[in-house]
């Protein structure tokens, strides 16, 4: 067997040399890179919940507002009913949602098979499929309308980005909560309690006048776990798992594609030969080095990311 070392040196060279070209993993352990906002305020905010409407309960809702320059797929965050009495949370489910910049979407629990002109003529609105998406979850049977509960949403790296809890006496038959931006960390504060139910509209006050700006480039979030031995017998084996923020969205600004390679050599070497990564399934990436360049006890490599406009 041959000992394969990783060097720090080999990162911080390269993200000296390409910093507004690339981004680079260090072997040492996940990265994660988030935007940067020029916003205090979540990029996604909470906007309404109507957990009791008149009638039957056929038209329990969640309002969720972009707050961010860009069209967002709202499947790339995890939206969550909230316990606040002990923190747990159900998953929600729901189709795919790409919510534009300054834009909200209706989360709708139809338990009962109804129909967007159902929800419209319920409501006297004029929503068009794109701005309703019905949700489910595992044990989840509707908003309660008595007790502690909320809403929570977490980024791709599972950091809670927003939530918004209600309590027994802030709704009523047929009346709910209207959110506002957290006055300090991530609980929304409520603008209006007992409020009648305007899906789709926001009221004076709820967001911001400035949305969040989501800077072009956003990084790839990489995980990678280090390859410490191989054998002369047998390929190295360099898998990774990358998540692109930027991934295709229809309508959005952002629509970036990255490339990544293993670039590697011998101690004893002057320079770096690369092999690609190759996409396989999801968010999984595979490369192979030969096991014909483990020529002396240690190999060093890294891996490179790129990332470029679909033209």
């Amino acid at each position: 067997m041959r000992s394969i070392r990783k060097l720090l040196k080999t990162y911080i060279s390269a993200v000296a040399a390409g910093s507004l070209l690339l981004s680079c993993l260090s072997p040492f352990g996940p990265v994660a890179a988030v935007a940067a906002a020029e916003s205090s305020a979540p990029v996604l905010l909470v906007t309404e919940i109507h957990p009791n409407n008149t009638g039957d309960d056929d038209y329990e809702f969640i309002e969720i507002y972009n707050n961010s320059d860009r069209t967002l797929k709202l499947n790339d965050y995890s939206v969550r009913y909230y316990y606040p009495s002990d923190g747990s949370m159900i998953p929600f489910q729901f189709p795919e949602v790409s919510l534009p910049s300054g834009q909200t979407v209706v989360l709708w629990y139809n338990k009962s098979a109804k129909t967007v002109a159902d929800f419209n003529s319920k409501y006297g609105t004029s929503l068009n499929p794109d701005q309703i998406a019905e949700i489910t979850g595992t044990g989840f049977t509707g908003l309660a309308n008595s007790g502690s509960r909320g809403v929570v949403i977490r980024d791709a790296a599972a950091n809670e980005i927003t939530k918004a809890i209600y309590v027994t006496e802030d709704i009523g038959t047929g009346l709910g909560v209207y959110y506002r931006s957290p006055l300090a960390g991530t609980e929304q504060a409520k603008l209006a309690v007992l409020q009648a139910p305007t899906p789709g509209t926001l009221s004076p006050g709820q967001v911001p006048d400035t949305p969040v700006h989501l800077p072009d480039n956003e990084p790839p979030v990489i995980t990678h776990t280090p390859v410490t031995a191989a054998n002369v017998e047998n390929d190295v084996i360099i898998t990774a798992s990358i998540t692109n923020p930027e991934d295709t969205v229809a309508g959005a600004t952002y629509n970036d594609i990255v490339t990544a390679a293993v670039y590697y050599k011998s101690i004893s070497e002057p320079t770096f030969l690369s092999v690609p990564l190759v996409k396989m399934t999801g968010t999984d990436f595979s490369a192979a080095i030969p096991g014909t360049e483990l020529k002396e006890a240690q190999l060093q490599y890294y891996i490179r990311l790129r990332t470029a406009p679909i033209l």
